[in-house]
């Protein structure tokens, strides 16, 4: 459904912003102990790498079978209750008659917390306002966020075409002027450009700059060339650092990160931290096995390239995309690192521990994202051939008797609890006497069960069918059908997934196929339905202790139908 999209959607932001800032706390935290983790390119990158992993993983099919959360069910006013209030009849044929009871703790079966506690004293007009309240909100949120993705990416575009003037003003060097630049004297010019990196120069106050992703470009301010010349070989020395890390990559993901998930502030600190940190390690390098006295020049010459870009205002435009991060502060740091560096690199303690309080934090983030359940109205017709077979059963206490014998089946989900039992009235007849119709009865036992949980056979036979279109019709969703001796068949529905083919043996208790919510239901359970020569029978005869444990909505509501709720005893005799 649309609405679980806006709603998915809304979590999916919420779950990034929360994995964001736990992940930016544990950074914070583990640079006090790791002084060095600011030289720790990896690290920043592969945190914003998983914060973006947590908001992917909850707009995936099926992730809420990883959480370990009960499920939150949302629900529409009933529409029965909407009728009566104006009036209107309803038509028991348009609404689904496997619905009203199977997911009222679908989460809470997960969890064992007691049953009814999804609606106990929560009136349906304020379920579906809050429902409402939702979607509307859901529906809200996408719109900002795609003006912010919009107004986020004109900006880089704006930046873009600034960049693109910068360079059409620009000449490039060629491999003679380079040899002439006090800059290349200690690199091999020729080299260089054979490689691929063309280099430019431009009059603009900036400093030097990689513009490109794949196919880098050099920008050299004319301003270098009134520098020292050993400052000049350190500067160019320390942005060919760059080019050869192919550090231009990993900034370029993470702007494209920050650009997709503007919304979210850590992501603009994770990329500074990392802008900075490319700047630390490449320093490091260019500076190793260095005097002492180059370092002061670098430092120096750090600071002249400080007061050369501040002089114009048009360069801050540019500013962003330049190595080093923003601000005083970084540079700061840069200047105290030259002086006193770090240890080389992080030990490997602090990179395992590390890498596994990320990895940690991403499967939390995972497993402990609220799962939910839609309950809304559904729209169903039944066909002929099923109100035919619900005719058949709308006195179940006819057919139970006899009907199994001694015969006894496995329950299909070990852990399941009954949220609806066999022969339960699901809509009242449209004249409003209170008797139930025909097709009103239903025809098996609905275990309460979160998407992906294990389906097993109930009994040893042969798969009749495994089909996503049972009877010809969509309503029961994925359909799994077992023959057994005695002319008993078992029918399992609405699955989210088939591990079966037709005319496979199967044994009792053997994984057949997965629970879900296929089909025209509202919420992820699994429908059992028991069949004897054909006529539904109650499953409560074949399965024993289904009592134990079921919800006791779904206890009250079978005991007010007056349904037999005697079943085979626990030991099968």
């Amino acid at each position: 459904m649309v609405s679980d999209f806006f709603l998915l959607f809304l979590q999916a932001s919420l779950t990034s912003m929360l994995t964001g800032a736990l992940a930016w706390g544990l950074l914070h935290v583990a640079a006090r102990f790791w002084p060095a983790l600011a030289m720790g390119r990896r690290v920043w990158l592969l945190a914003q790498l998983a914060v973006a992993v947590s908001f992917a993983a909850v707009l995936m099919p099926g992730s809420a079978g990883f959480s370990l959360l009960p499920a939150i069910e949302l629900r529409d006013a009933p529409p029965s209750s909407m009728a009566a209030e104006s009036g209107q009849p309803v038509d028991i044929n348009e609404t689904d008659a496997h619905t009203d009871d199977a997911h009222e703790a679908a989460g809470a079966a997960a969890k064992g917390s007691a049953p009814g506690a999804a609606h106990a004293g929560t009136p349906d007009d304020a379920g579906g306002g809050i429902t409402s309240g939702l979607r509307m909100a859901g529906q809200a949120w996408l719109a900002v966020y795609l003006c912010g993705l919009f107004a986020t990416a004109a900006r880089w575009l704006r930046v873009r075409r600034l960049l693109s003037a910068l360079l059409t003003a620009s000449y490039a060097l060629d491999a003679r002027t380079l040899r002439l630049h006090p800059g290349f004297a200690r690199e091999d010019s020729a080299a260089l450009l054979n490689k691929g990196l063309r280099i430019r120069e431009t009059s603009a106050p900036i400093s030097p700059m990689l513009l490109g992703c794949f196919q880098p470009m050099l920008l050299l301010p004319e301003h270098l060339r009134g520098m020292d010349p050993g400052q000049q070989e350190l500067i160019v020395a320390h942005e060919l650092t760059h080019w050869r890390s192919r550090d231009q990559l990993c900034l370029h993901l993470s702007l494209a990160l920050q650009t997709l998930f503007w919304f979210n502030p850590v992501f603009s600190r994770l990329r500074e931290k990392l802008a900075l940190a490319q700047e630390l390690a490449c320093d490091r390098r260019v500076l190793a096995g260095r005097p002492l006295v180059q370092h002061k020049n670098y430092a120096a010459a750090l600071l002249g390239q400080l007061k050369v870009q501040q002089q114009s205002m048009q360069t801050s435009q540019y500013a962003s995309l330049a190595f080093g991060g923003d601000g005083l502060a970084a540079l700061g740091m840069r200047i105290r690192l030259i002086r006193q560096p770090l240890a080389a690199r992080l030990n490997w303690a602090g990179r395992v521990s590390l890498t596994a309080s990320l990895c940690a934090l991403l499967g939390a983030s995972i497993l402990l994202q609220p799962a939910f359940a839609w309950r809304g109205e559904e729209q169903s017709r039944a066909g002929a051939a099923i109100s035919a077979a619900a005719a058949t059963a709308a006195t179940p206490s006819r057919v139970i008797a006899g009907a199994a014998g001694k015969a006894q089946w496995l329950k299909p989900i070990p852990d399941g609890r009954v949220s609806s039992f066999f022969g339960v009235p699901r809509k009242r007849s449209a004249d409003g006497a209170g008797m139930p119709a025909a097709a009103s009865i239903h025809h098996g036992v609905d275990f309460a069960a979160r998407t992906g949980s294990e389906v097993r056979a109930v009994a040893e036979g042969v798969v009749a069918e495994s089909t996503d279109l049972y009877a010809g019709q969509e309503k029961y969703g994925k359909v799994v059908v077992i023959e057994h001796a005695d002319g008993l068949r078992s029918l399992y529905a609405h699955l989210d997934s088939r591990s079966v083919r037709p005319g496979d043996s199967v044994k009792a208790g053997q994984l057949i196929a997965r629970s879900g919510a296929s089909g025209r239901v509202s919420g992820p359970h699994l429908h059992l339905e028991a069949l004897k020569n054909g006529q539904h029978i109650d499953p409560q005869t074949l399965i024993a202790n289904l009592e134990q444990g079921a919800f006791k909505s779904a206890l009250r509501k079978r005991d007010a139908a007056n349904v037999p709720s005697s079943g085979p005893p626990a030991n099968g005799s």
